[in-house]
């Protein structure tokens, strides 16, 4: 072995011998040596075959720094299979040999990079992440983690890889725009994963970034599987368009989708009430109201109110407005703010009978007999014909008379009364009872 190594250079056949050497006396110091400078010289090309043969010499020896030394040299063969086993012996003995979780990791990082088309890939990944965290090293596991990434074959492990990535970088490094970026790549492979899309979410809120989060929020829109989980984002969105960002509009889109999935969402129908009111969109303020009233969603006393005061305030169309603000008083009869908006209206020319009509039974029902009176009163000023108003003249006559006690203002009314139609033979009888 001697001779063909340093005289004929046969230095494959020299290991050969010395393998045979070894196997009749183990542990020969000369043997070892002759293999030992084999190995180290960086420009010898048995290199490999000679820690091959040192590598039981080591290991039955408990020479662990030695082992992994020549099984460093055996990862350098063009056999993948055992170049990787190399790379994962070496990894094992540095950990449960030395104790020494950094040389471990880095040996494991070596196996994880070699057995990228390996079955047991995951297993190797999972040893990897745990000698990590033993040995603190985060930078170069989630670099190792980032090279390996695009070319794992398997499609689940690859997102896992992806999603370690992510959260090593944002846990760990607080390296949150690796983060980010991780979760955006495992989106673009499975747009459907909650993880990715919740911490995305998260990361976003916390950084302020409202556009990105939005359009994660309106992504888990989409793939959220119950009416519950889309009402939640959709409000989230609604809230964040509004403070954040005042896109009114948006918010409005994302609240009206809410009372798509739920008709009866209060939250929801107040927050359009009142962004539709903010943004003058009084037609579709009066559209959602109607809604409301329609699927039975709130107090129906004051979405009726709410109504009939947008159409008389906002869309012009006070008769409509009246129709609604008379159904709240047959609902309640003591809602103040309708009564109020409708004698508002009664002081007005145009609108002051028909106010009046809603308001005197209303007046009458709480015996408010001054209040009924002006209401009479109102109601002739825009009564026109005739048999109409002799009705409106003898019921204010008979107020005054029987509720009001007031004969003089009783006589006033009946004699009103003969000056629109003389000829009534019963308003004669009536004025001569009086007198």
């Amino acid at each position: 072995a001697e001779l063909m190594r340093t005289r004929t250079q046969q230095v494959d056949r020299a290991i050969e011998a010395y393998g045979e050497v070894l196997a009749q006396l183990p542990g020969h110091p000369g043997t070892i040596n002759a293999l030992e400078e084999i190995v180290t010289d960086p420009n010898g090309q048995a290199r490999v075959d000679a820690a091959r043969v040192l590598v039981p010499h080591f290991q039955a020896n408990a020479q662990y720094a030695d082992l992994i030394n020549a099984l460093e040299v055996v990862a350098e063969c063009d056999d993948p299979a055992e170049r990787l086993a190399a790379h994962r012996q070496a990894a094992e003995v540095a950990e449960q040999g030395l104790g020494d979780t950094e040389q471990a990791f880095t040996l494991m990082g070596r196996a994880v990079r070699a057995g990228l088309a390996e079955d047991d890939l995951g297993a190797m990944v999972s040893d990897y992440g745990r000698l990590a965290e033993r040995s603190e090293q985060w930078r170069p596991y989630v670099d190792t983690l980032r090279d390996i990434s695009p070319d794992i074959m398997d499609s689940d492990l690859q997102v896992n890889v992806m999603m370690t990535v992510a959260a090593t970088s944002r846990d760990r490094l607080a390296d949150l725009d690796t983060a980010r970026q991780y979760y955006r790549k495992v989106l673009e492979q499975r747009p459907d994963f909650g993880a990715a899309l919740d911490a995305l979410q998260a990361l976003q809120a916390e950084a302020g970034d409202y556009p990105a989060l939005i359009d994660t929020l309106r992504r888990k829109v989409e793939v959220a599987e119950t009416a519950p989980e889309r009402v939640a984002l959709l409000l989230e969105q609604a809230r964040i368009s509004e403070e954040h960002l005042e896109d009114l509009r948006s918010a409005i889109e994302a609240l009206e989708a809410v009372v798509l999935e739920d008709e009866r969402h209060a939250v929801a129908y107040a927050k359009l009430e009142s962004l539709y009111a903010r943004t003058e969109r009084h037609s579709d303020l009066a559209a959602i109201l109607e809604r409301q009233i329609e699927v039975g969603a709130g107090d129906p006393v004051g979405l009726h109110y709410r109504l009939g005061m947008v159409q008389v305030n906002s869309l012009d169309d006070a008769y409509s407005g009246m129709e609604n603000l008379e159904k709240a008083l047959k609902l309640d009869g003591n809602h103040e703010p309708s009564i109020a908006a409708l004698n508002a209206l009664m002081t007005s020319t145009e609108h002051s009978g028909a106010a009046a009509r809603v308001l005197e039974p209303v007046y009458l029902a709480r015996m408010e007999w001054p209040n009924v009176r002006a209401a009479l009163e109102a109601r002739l000023a825009s009564e026109n014909e005739l048999d109409a108003r002799k009705g409106l003249l003898g019921r204010m006559g008979q107020l005054h008379e029987d509720y009001l006690e007031d004969l003089d203002g009783a006589l006033e009314a009946y004699a009103r009364l003969f000056n629109e139609d003389p000829r009534d033979r019963s308003v004669w009888d009536t004025l001569t009872r009086m007198t």
